[in-house]
């Protein structure tokens, strides 16, 4: 597998980038983040049941895989993958940084305090 920066913006720019802004529409990309989180991923899931890994690493753990579904979804012929800091730069440039997930990192907090009174 390879990665290229060029894709990975180009692929979260062509489902995210607001274009009249040049920003991320935020709400939407938080909103299938929280569907990849909490229904597409199974360990990512199992693992907002426990405390070992913070919110915020689940949130990102779940935006690496969200993009690299969407890059996969493109059909290019080569599989490419996004990296860490690929994400990172696509935030910071038309984001808010981190921040810019913040309302899926909310929701798994969320859902661990509603478990934790479950039990």
């Amino acid at each position: 597998m390879k990665t290229k920066k060029e894709i990975t913006f180009g692929t979260l720019n062509s489902y995210f980038l607001n274009t009249a802004t040049m920003t991320i529409n935020e709400e939407y990309l938080n909103h299938l983040l929280n569907i990849h989180c909490f229904n597409s991923d199974r360990q990512l899931y199992e693992d907002m049941k426990n405390k070992r890994t913070k919110s915020r690493s689940l949130a990102w753990r779940g935006l690496i895989g969200l993009t690299n579904e969407l890059i996969e979804n493109d059909e290019y012929p080569v599989k490419y993958y996004a990296t860490n800091d690929q994400l990172k730069k696509w935030l910071n440039e038309y984001g808010r940084g981190y921040e810019t997930i913040a309302e899926t990192v909310n929701d798994i907090e969320t859902y661990r305090q509603e478990e934790l009174f479950a039990e």
